[in-house]
């Protein structure tokens, strides 16, 4: 039997949701996941002055937090065995909504879901909303 908890309270979690295997991951708080394209750099962005908006790119301290992934919370931890890992996969309702997950490999501390929106407008995701699918896979030696 595999230890799971949210926040420090063993739970059951449902496994093979919408047919999907594994255990379902739900979000923990009501979030609002940003749009890249609310970064201020796009605020006043205009083709005609690109090269004017071009120089100084790599200095422009709007455009090096644009790719830091949001965190959605779960509040929860599984226990796992030495060489197992869990790799996990977005929901196809959110994927829709153009977020991408970004760090799909994880160890079993206090799970969160790392996404980046890369559509137009920005997310809201609910409390109890099934984010992501979590499959506890063992490592090859």
């Amino acid at each position: 039997m595999r230890k799971i908890q949210q926040d420090n309270q063993d739970i059951q979690l449902p496994f093979g949701t919408n047919g999907l295997p594994g255990y379902a991951l739900e979000a923990q708080n009501t979030v609002v996941v940003p749009s890249i394209l609310n970064n201020p750099f796009f605020k006043d962005f205009n083709l005609l002055k690109i090269s004017k908006q071009l120089k100084g790119l790599r200095s422009n301290p709007d455009l090096q937090n644009i790719l830091i992934p949001f965190e959605i919370l779960t509040g929860i931890t599984i226990e796992l065995d030495d060489l197992e890992y869990i790799q996990l996969h977005l929901t196809d309702t959110l994927s829709k909504k153009h977020l991408l997950l970004v760090q799909p490999v994880t160890d079993g501390k206090n799970l969160k879901v790392q996404v980046l929106n890369l559509g137009l407008k920005d997310v809201k995701i609910e409390v109890g909303t099934l984010i992501a699918t979590a499959l506890i896979q063992r490592a090859i030696q």
